[in-house]
């Protein structure tokens, strides 16, 4: 009878010194990033709007929407002035995207929009000129050529939690 209560104590101790039994699994679950195949999840879902104008590289606004939207974002690329104003005036918009050559014009008309949007600029090159033209557009931005996706979306996390504490003031 004591050998066999010394094994069953000896196989229980091995078998939870060898398995995590207090972990449960919710190690893997992390704030912003949903447990299925570490993708990225939104922790503030935004109405945002990328715009990317006709000298813009389609192939890379297009991947950028698709990034947003797969992150639980609602997305929308205008590529032009006149689409970004009717975007703008629809008053759903949290958020837009827009590089640096175009931010000053966004910001100009995002001022005068019905849901005040906020602005985070895209710098495509890494030059310190870009990153203080971007800083003194906005706290958070988005360089694209170094940025992993899920840090970029983790800066636009960021803003939306910034407009939230703000509109909670």
């Amino acid at each position: 009878m004591r050998t066999t209560g010394s094994l069953l104590l000896t196989v229980l101790l091995a078998t939870a010194w060898a398995v995590d039994l207090t972990a449960c699994g919710d190690k893997f679950l992390r704030i912003g990033r949903s447990v299925r195949y570490g993708r990225y999840a939104a922790a503030y879902p935004a109405s945002i709007v990328v715009y990317g104008p006709r000298n813009s590289v389609p192939a890379r606004v297009a991947d950028l929407a698709a990034t947003l939207k797969r992150a639980g974002h609602r997305a929308v690329v205008v590529t032009n002035a006149a689409a970004l104003a009717a975007a703008l005036a629809s008053g759903s918009v949290d958020l837009v995207l827009t590089g640096l050559a175009q931010a000053e014009d966004v910001v100009a008309r995002a001022k005068t929009a019905p849901s005040r949007p906020d602005i985070v600029p895209v710098i495509f090159e890494g030059s310190a000129a870009d990153e203080q033209a971007a800083e003194a557009i906005s706290t958070c931005r988005i360089a694209l050529p170094g940025q992993h996706r899920n840090d970029a979306l983790s800066e636009i996390d960021h803003k939306m939690e910034l407009r939230s504490a703000a509109r909670a003031r």
